[in-house]
């Protein structure tokens, strides 16, 4: 459904700080099959723009200092970023075959909005503590 009030609205990315940089970028990339789209250095950090495969990026930043997890109960924060797959338990399998730390195993359940949607989900943190989401609707 289109957005009537901000025309062409859409995702364009979500920006990450990351305490260690090659860490992420391989973990993103090589890990879950990112795409570098964009690389450049600024006067104080790398920034790299990095394509999920629909044209939805992160933007990864260098130069965070290392804080452990982040808290998802904090007014502003992101909960987590969900990624639309087909194969839940395959993402989670190669996120922590590539350095993810497990949070919520596949598991498959009924969003109860009317209509309620089948959906197979699972939760892993990323090399900072973020928090990802594999999303696969069953229907």
């Amino acid at each position: 459904m289109a957005n009537s009030v901000l025309k062409g609205c859409g995702v364009t990315h979500i920006a990450l700080n990351a305490s260690d940089f090659d860490r992420s970028l391989k973990f993103y990339t090589e890990g879950l099959g990112f795409s570098v789209y964009r690389r450049w250095a600024a006067p104080t950090r790398e920034i790299a723009l990095l394509d999920s495969g629909d044209g939805t990026c992160i933007e990864l930043f260098s130069n965070a200092p290392a804080s452990g997890k982040p808290d998802n109960n904090t007014a502003g924060s992101w909960a987590h970023l969900a990624f639309h797959v087909a194969d839940a338990d395959a993402c989670y399998r190669r996120a922590l075959e590539a350095g993810a730390q497990p949070k919520t195993a596949p598991k498959t359940m009924e969003l109860p909005s009317p209509p309620p949607i089948p959906v197979r989900l699972a939760f892993v943190f990323g090399p900072d503590g973020e928090e990802l989401e594999f999303f696969q609707v069953l229907e």
